[in-house]
C-alpha cells in the first residue's frame, strides 16, 4: 500500500513538473554529460570546478533522453522525484507510529523549498540527508534498524554526500552527535557507516583512476584562484532572502523543552548545512536551500513532542515563512537582459554563442534550450575575479590564452562582453573582459571581425561581419542537443 501510494505520488509530482525550468548548473550539467557522451575528455577538454560525479550521473540520463526522444531535462526531473519518492519512503520506514505525520512532513519539504533550484548537487545532498538524521537518532535510542533500510539509507545519502568535498561535514557531524550520546555505547562501525565509507572510497578510486586530471590539473587551479570567486562576507548573511527563518526556526529548537532525539539529529544536521553554506561563501540560492530545509525538517519534528506555545509558534512560523518564501520566488526563471537577450534567441539552432563573464545566467538554459554551439571549454570564467586584482599573473596569460584558443576553434556567431558590476565577487576597480581578452593577439585579430550590436549598461553584444575559417590544432567537436519538438 505504501509503495503504490509512493509510485503514485511520484507520478503525479513528475507530471506537475516534467516542464519545470532547471537552473543554469544544472543545464550545463547535462550539457556536459552530452559532451561526454561525444567522446570529450573531462578535465582536459571541458574544464569544470566540481568532482565528476554530479556529471556522470547525467550521463545515462542523457544517453535515455536521446534514445526516448526526449529532452534530458525531462527525464531529470522524474530521476529526482524518484530519489525524492524514495527518501520519503525510508523516512516512513525508519518511523513506526510516526510515519504519516513524518513522511507528510518530507513530501511538503522536499516538494516546494527546492522549486527554484531543483536537481541542484545540495538538493540532491538534502534528499538524502533527511532519512540518514532519522537513522541516526534510532540508533541513539538504541533501536532495532533492519540491516537493508540501514544500508539503502546510506547509499541514497552517501551518494548525496560525494557530490562536493564540503558535503562530508554533514556526516561527520551527524556521527560526532551520535558518539557523544552514545558515549562509551559508540561503535563506529554499523552498516550505515560502513556503507557511506565504502561508496566514498570506492568513489574516489573511481575519480583518480576515470579522470586524474582532476587531481593533478583541475584541483591545483580551484585551490589557487577559486577562493577569490566569493562576494563580501557579509553579503552572503545580509542578502539571504531565507535568514529571518533560520532565525526564528533556531529560536524555536533553542526554546525547546522536549527534544525528541530525531528533533536534535535533525537540528545537529541544520548546524551542518549551515556550515557548509558558510565554508562555500557564495550566499547562492541553492547554497542555502539545504539549511531551509534542514531547518523545516527539524521543526516539523519539534512539533510531534513539544507542547509549550513559544517553540511551536515559532517552527510554525520558520516552517511557513520557508513555504511563502518558495512560493514567492517560484521556480526558476533564466536571466535576461533584453535586448540582448531576444537578438541571442533569435539564433537558429547550430549557431555559435560566446559568453565571457565570471557568470553563466546569459549562457545556460539558453544553449541547451535554443539547441546552440558553446565554444567554450568552461562554464564560466571564474578565475576572472583574481585576474581582475592581479592582470599580470600567470594565471591571467593562460586564461586568456584559452580564451583565444577556444573562440578561434569554434569562432561564434556572437559574442557577449558582461559587465563586471553584474557580478559581486568582481572587484570594482575598472576591470573590463573584452579589453582583457583584446590582450591576446590572435584574439584581437579574430574580434577584429565582430561589430557592436547591442550594449546595456556595461554588458555589449558583438556579432559577426564576415564569415571566419576554424583555427587550431587541438579543437574538438561539439554536441548540441536533438531537436525532439
Amino acid at each position: 500500500m505504501r509503495v503504490a501510494a509512493l509510485l503514485l505520488l511520484w507520478l503525479a509530482a513528475s507530471a506537475v513538473g516534467w516542464n519545470l525550468s532547471l537552473n543554469n548548473d544544472v543545464s550545463w550539467q547535462y550539457w556536459v554529460a552530452r559532451q561526454l557522451i561525444g567522446g570529450a575528455r573531462f578535465y582536459t577538454d571541458i574544464t569544470e570546478s566540481n568532482p565528476p560525479l554530479w556529471f556522470w550521473e547525467a550521463v545515462p540520463v542523457t544517453w535515455a533522453a536521446d534514445r526516448l526522444h526526449v529532452a534530458a531535462r525531462h527525464l531529470a526531473v522524474a530521476l529526482v522525484m524518484a530519489q525524492t519518492m524514495l527518501a520519503i519512503g525510508l523516512v516512513g520506514a525508519l518511523s513506526p507510529g510516526k510515519a504519516l505525520w513524518r513522511s507528510a512532513g518530507a513530501t511538503l519539504i522536499l516538494l516546494t523549498l527546492p522549486l527554484f533550484d531543483f536537481g541542484e548537487r545540495d538538493h540532491l545532498m538534502a534528499i538524502g540527508a533527511l532519512p540518514y538524521v532519522l537513522l541516526a537518532a534510532r540508533r541513539v535510542e538504541g533501536r532495532l534498524v533492519d540491516r537493508r533500510i540501514a544500508i539503502v539509507v546510506a547509499a541514497l545519502a552517501a551518494a548525496g554526500f560525494a557530490l562536493k568535498p564540503h558535503f562530508l561535514v554533514v556526516p561527520i557531524a551527524i556521527e560526532a552527535w551520535v558518539a557523544l550520546r552514545l558515549g562509551k555505547g559508540w561503535r563506529i562501525v554499523r552498516p550505515e557507516t560502513a556503507t557511506v565509507a565504502a561508496i566514498l572510497v570506492l568513489y574516489a578510486l573511481a575519480v583518480a583512476i576515470l579522470t586524474p586530471a582532476y587531481f593533478t590539473h583541475q584541483l591545483p587551479l580551484v585551490l589557487s584562484a577559486y577562493g577569490e570567486f566569493k562576494p563580501p562576507f557579509a553579503r552572503v548573511w545580509t542578502q539571504q532572502i531565507y535568514l529571518p527563518c533560520w532565525i526564528v526556526g533556531a529560536a524555536a529548537l533553542i526554546l525547546a523543552r522536549q527534544r525528541s532525539a530525531a528533533t536534535a539529529s535533525a537540528g545537529v544536521a541544520a548546524m551542518a548545512f549551515a556550515a557548509v553554506y558558510t565554508m562555500q561563501g557564495k550566499g547562492f540560492p541553492y547554497h542555502a536551500l539545504p539549511v531551509t530545509i534542514g531547518v523545516a525538517w527539524a521543526c516539523w519534528l519539534l512539533l510531534e513532542r513539544e507542547r509549550r506555545l513559544a517553540p511551536r509558534l515559532l517552527a510554525i512560523a520558520a516552517i511557513g515563512g520557508a513555504l511563502l518564501t518558495a512560493a514567492l520566488v517560484g521556480p526558476f526563471k533564466p536571466s535576461r537582459i533584453d535586448p540582448i537577450t531576444a537578438r541571442i534567441e533569435a539564433l537558429p539552432p547550430g549557431a555559435t554563442y560566446a559568453l565571457i563573464s565570471t557568470h553563466s545566467w546569459d549562457a545556460f538554459p539558453l544553449i541547451e534550450d535554443r539547441r546552440l554551439i558553446w565554444p567554450m571549454r568552461g562554464f564560466l570564467l571564474w578565475t576572472m575575479p583574481a585576474i581582475a586584482r592581479d592582470p599580470s599573473s600567470p594565471i591571467a596569460a593562460t586564461t586568456r590564452r584559452e580564451i583565444a584558443q577556444d573562440l578561434w576553434c569554434h569562432p561564434p556567431d556572437a559574442i557577449l562582453f558582461d559587465d563586471p558590476a553584474r557580478s559581486p565577487a568582481m572587484p570594482r576597480n575598472g576591470f573590463d573582459y573584452r579589453r582583457f581578452v583584446l590582450g591576446d593577439p590572435s584574439a584581437r585579430a579574430l574580434l577584429a571581425n565582430y561589430r557592436l550590436t547591442d550594449r546595456v549598461g556595461g554588458a555589449t553584444l558583438w556579432t559577426r561581419t564576415s564569415p571566419l575559417a576554424p583555427r587550431g590544432s587541438d579543437c574538438r567537436a561539439i554536441s548540441i542537443r536533438p531537436d525532439y519538438r
